[in-house]
């Protein structure tokens, strides 16, 4: 029996419904795999193993980086893993992938990256750096390389960075997460979902309230804002609604939501609007599509693939964004629903990817 791992140093439970639970909880439901096991770094003792539907996590208790390490190696022995997945371009990552090719480990390395990370991976071929070379040396050692967008997918075939190791895995969903099923287009609401950390600058959710003081109304659309709110723009929304008192009862800024309050929102609502200035891969606009809802996003990572270049959604410039908030066209919206449920269950539902990925890792 094969059994797949994944290590991610700042696990939290919330990382269960993410690509860091999802994709080690499909593994475990695949035939000859035993239940994955997600290990992390516990520098306080306090954590302990917990055994979850589709997979264990498990705490690897040590308060100094070397000695976190010796244990994980024990650990990853101990439970006979055959194959590792690590994120992220890092010096870590590298380090442990040379590790486990010395130790004829299969690994996967989960390649999260947007335009500017590509830059910087790419940097490096030119850099003269002990440290640069050695990340460039042990990503290369991953058995299997994945990225997201086709956009990095093609820049990176392109320039061979990982020869015939790499695939396109996009952000995708575990079906056995989802709690709830979308309502037929009639029975949704005129919504509009933003969701994320309000104010974060890479959000740029700036740019929606200066878009919606420039507009005199936005007919019966409701505008909801869903995630934690930075400190530092609590005063941009007070100003907002200072200034723009017509908007007081549909733009509302609802806080946080857990997985299955979002799962209820994504269904019945009829759009969801990403305004980011940058972006690896947003889960949220992933599930928006899953849901049926209807994508406006700024030209960031998967806003060409969630709208199906474009076809089940709308992909604008920053200075377009009043244009398109004008005329928002619900019959429009509603003629492509059935096509975008079928298209979002269809292209991002994860067990399809599994199977492509555990072909490559055990050729």
């Amino acid at each position: 029996m094969n059994r797949f791992a994944t290590i991610f140093n700042g696990f939290e439970n919330v990382h269960l419904t993410k690509d860091v639970g999802m994709i080690p909880a499909a593994f475990s439901k695949k035939k000859g795999f035993n239940k994955s096991i997600i290990y992390y770094w516990d520098k306080t003792g306090n954590k302990s193993s917990e055994e979850q539907p589709l997979l264990i996590t498990k705490p690897i208790y040590s308060k100094y980086r070397f000695f976190y390490f010796l244990k994980l190696m024990q650990e990853i022995k101990k439970d006979n893993i055959s194959i590792i997945n690590v994120y992220h371009d890092s010096i870590q990552t590298a380090l442990l992938l040379i590790v486990f090719k010395v130790l004829n480990i299969k690994t996967y390395l989960k390649l999260d990256m947007d335009r500017i990370s590509y830059k910087a991976l790419f940097a490096r071929y030119k850099s003269k750096s002990i440290i640069d070379r050695l990340r460039l040396y042990g990503l290369k050692k991953a058995t299997t390389v994945s990225v997201e967008t086709y956009e990095i997918y093609n820049k990176l075939d392109n320039d061979k960075t990982f020869s015939n190791k790499l695939i396109r895995i996009p952000n995708a969903i575990l079906i056995d997460t989802i709690s709830t099923k979308p309502l037929i287009y009639d029975k949704r609401k005129n919504t509009i979902v933003v969701v994320g950390r309000i104010g974060a600058y890479p959000k740029n959710h700036e740019l929606i309230l200066n878009t919606l003081s420039a507009i005199d109304n936005i007919g019966d659309w409701e505008i909801n804002f869903i995630g934690p709110i930075c400190e530092e723009f609590v005063q941009k929304i007070d100003n907002f609604y200072a200034k723009n008192v017509r908007y007081k009862n549909n733009v509302k800024f609802l806080g946080s939501k857990n997985r299955d309050e979002m799962s209820s929102i994504y269904a019945k609502s009829k759009v969801f609007l990403l305004s980011s200035l940058s972006e690896g891969f947003s889960l949220a606009l992933v599930e928006a599509c899953y849901f049926g809802c209807y994508i406006l996003s700024t030209d960031v990572g998967g806003a060409y693939e969630v709208t199906n270049k474009a076809k089940y959604g709308y992909i604008y410039k920053p200075e377009d964004l009043k244009l398109v908030l004008s005329n928002l066209d619900d019959d429009k919206i509603k003629d492509s629903y059935c096509e975008r449920l079928s298209f979002g269950e269809s292209e991002f539902n994860i067990e399809k990817y599994i199977e492509k990925l555990t072909g490559r890792l055990l050729e």
